[in-house]
């Protein structure tokens, strides 16, 4: 429920706030505040370049300190002055909005409406309308003017502002306490922010230079990545790069999409890129891009069609940035698909600084410190493996009194035995960078609601808490909490601390105690089992393809069955699985027996489709994608796999008109429009 908003103090403040709600409430983005302080302003604050029909003026007024006649009495003369003075303009506007701190007042509203004619239509928009106007935009508005105010904002999201950064910094005592967080591998959003804002972290001066030097030279529109093994420090880049480019661009956000981003907050970034920021450049810096694939691809998509001044830095691991090439879910605005991505390295001399710093952190004596650098100074391990490894020996030593994240999870659970040992679980799942929903955790250890209730409270009272919890409601208003390690190297580093643990039997405990009705629960299982990349990487933590023939062999399979969604994921899984060993006939004779009982399975046909292609079997591709397209006629992604195989095939019309649907069902679809570049120029 909205109420009363304080009346802003600053002139400025106030004239960007009138500016952003007539943009919104126009659906103008090109309202411009207009001149600056001390030139002739024609009685006017700010316009509209693209309909100067539409005019208003701001008055920002002491409220407490005057009364309310002696505001009244002025507010009326600066009113019939302001109006006068519109007559000026090389253009007269035809509606002219008055807005004042002050309260709604019936006087000057009737003065409003007198001295209106039938050219201009004069408004009096007092607070109170001011107010309500800006509830309609909350989520926008408030964490930008009122970043005080409790406010559901977007998830994952933050706007990076001079204020901002002054606010993160912190006292000496504090900065310490806070370099040992980070050092213990803590990789929150909140506090990789204060880290960089504190310089608590080693700049990377080759790769921040490049990017800005990239940056500057760019079009107006650039995607740019940034790209390196997990544990290489590109959170803390991502953010570094964000905060030095204040000065140089209005608007600066960062947006991390391991966080849950729905349709509401993709929605709300859209708004807040075409009506907050108008046509001023501005830079969205995007972290764990993989970890959202579709919202990614939406993103950056609809991103030129909503504002045309936007630069994209992404950071993510190389393994995750070429899967998303290999699955032709990579996608970039124009011009750049030909740049390579930004490769972070850290030189000698750079993680050399990384480790003396953490060293002088820990008190420790040169000796030691001699002797432990070369650890760090491992160019092939990331800061996290180097950092723990510096610890993990440190302890051994007895030199730290160091409590790692799985030890502190074990003191909290020694009053509740069914949670003893429940870390491997968690840390399991983030392998995959999957979180573990609360129910499963519960059931696998045999837990009651009143014990997990009382281990979710003592974790988040820690100050260093050793799981993550995260808290969302689901389109149903559902209550879902998850679990995940602080870093998915982390995960790694405890199975390595712990080598006797059998991976794959944990998993087989978790899927014998899931209860594949629960949607929540299995869709868990389906983004491990169904992800592509787990497949196609190198190294795998499990082979999943084995557990997936397991799971669909009867009596499991009967089991299994309860979700079709995670039976479907199994059989793609399996499927990728033979495709990635080179046994693409057993690939395709599972996914068609699949489909010939499963006729509605539309991922299916998408995946038959990329086989047949790869084997020069155009019609059968054809066949399944026109299958798709029957089966929903709105689809895009078939459409555009069938302009594919039509351009191997020299077919240019037949692709040309399965892109000119596409571009008729999405006509801010950017991908369709660059294909047709293509298919033209050849």
């Amino acid at each position: 429920m909205s109420y009363q908003l304080p009346a802003l103090a600053d002139e400025y403040q106030f004239e960007k706030l009138v500016r952003d709600l007539l943009r919104r409430e126009l659906d103008d983005p090109s309202i411009e505040c207009f001149g600056r302080r001390g030139q002739t302003q024609y009685g006017i604050d700010g316009f509209s370049p693209s309909n100067s029909s539409v005019t208003f003026q701001c008055k920002l007024k002491d409220i407490k300190h005057n009364n309310d006649v002696k505001i009244v009495n002025v507010l009326k003369n600066e009113l019939e002055k302001e109006v006068a003075s519109i007559g000026s303009l090389p253009i007269p506007p035809s509606r002219f909005i008055f807005a004042s701190t002050f309260k709604n007042d019936a006087h000057l509203q009737l003065l409003a409406q007198q001295l209106s004619n039938e050219f201009v239509k004069v408004e009096y928009w007092g607070w109170e309308t001011i107010s309500e106007k800006i509830w309609r935009y909350a989520t926008e508005f408030i964490p930008t003017y009122y970043p005080y105010l409790p406010i559901v904002s977007i998830s994952g999201f933050r706007q990076v502002t001079i204020t901002e950064i002054e606010r993160a910094k912190l006292g000496g005592e504090e900065c310490q306490k806070l370099a040992l967080d980070y050092y213990r591998i803590n990789d929150s959003d909140e506090l990789v922010f204060k880290v960089v804002c504190n310089d608590i972290d080693i700049r990377n001066d080759t790769i921040l230079d490049l990017v800005h030097k990239t940056l500057q030279s760019a079009n107006q529109q650039r995607s740019l990545w940034l790209v390196a093994n997990g544990g290489f420090g590109k959170t803390s880049i991502l953010n570094r790069i964000a905060i030095e480019s204040v000065s140089t661009y209005p608007y600066v956000f960062i947006l991390n999409l391991e966080h849950r981003f729905n349709n509401n907050d993709e929605k709300a970034l859209l708004s807040l890129l075409k009506y907050t920021v108008g046509h001023e450049p501005c830079l969205l810096c995007i972290d764990n891009p993989a970890a959202n694939p579709d919202v990614l691809q939406s993103l950056i998509r609809q991103i030129p069609a909503y504002n045309s001044q936007v630069n994209i830095v992404l950071a993510e691991r190389g393994h995750r940035f070429n899967s998303l090439k290999q699955d032709d879910t990579l996608v970039h605005f124009h011009g750049e698909e030909e740049l390579e991505p930004i490769v972070v390295r850290n030189s000698y001399q750079q993680r050399k600084n990384v480790y003396q710093k953490l060293f002088s952190l820990l008190a420790l004596d040169s000796e030691v410190s001699n002797e432990l650098i070369p650890k760090g100074l491992n160019s092939n391990l990331g800061y996290v493996n180097a950092t723990y490894s510096i610890l993990l020996e440190l302890k051994k030593r007895r030199k730290i009194d160091y409590a790692f994240d799985w030890s502190d999870f074990d003191k909290l659970t020694r009053d509740i035995p069914a949670y003893k040992g429940a870390y491997k679980y968690i840390a399991l799942f983030y392998l995959y960078g999957v979180k573990l929903p609360v129910p499963l955790l519960e059931k696998v250890c045999g837990a009651d609601k009143s014990q997990t209730n009382w281990l979710l409270e003592r974790m988040q009272g820690e100050h260093n808490e050793p799981i993550v919890i995260q808290h969302y409601r689901d389109a149903d208003l559902q209550k879902r909490v998850t679990l995940r390690t602080k870093h998915e190297i982390v995960s790694e580093i405890f199975f390595s601390e712990y080598p006797k643990l059998d991976k794959t039997e944990l998993m087989l405990d978790l899927l014998s105690s899931t209860d594949f009705s629960d949607p929540f629960v299995v869709q868990a299982f389906v983004n491990i089992f169904g992800n592509k990349k787990v497949y196609i990487e190198q190294s795998q933590h499990i082979e999943l393809g084995k557990l997936a023939a397991l799971l669909l062999k009867e009596p499991l399979a009967q089991r299994v069955k309860l979700s079709s969604k995670f039976y479907q994921a199994l059989h793609l899984g399996l499927a990728w699985s033979f495709l990635a060993s080179g046994q693409e006939h057993q690939a395709l004779s599972l996914l068609e027996t699949f489909l010939a009982v499963n006729t509605n399975s539309l991922h299916v046909r998408t995946e038959l489709s990329k086989i047949y292609q790869r084997q020069n079997k155009f019609e059968k591709a054809e066949q399944r994608l026109l299958e798709y397209i029957e089966l929903d006629p709105k689809g895009l992604h078939p459409r555009t796999e069938l302009a594919k195989i039509y351009q191997r095939q020299n077919k240019f019309e037949k692709a040309e008109q399965r892109l000119l649907e596409y571009i008729e069902l999405d006509p801010k679809g950017l991908h369709p429009h660059t294909e047709l570049a293509k298919i033209y120029q050849r």
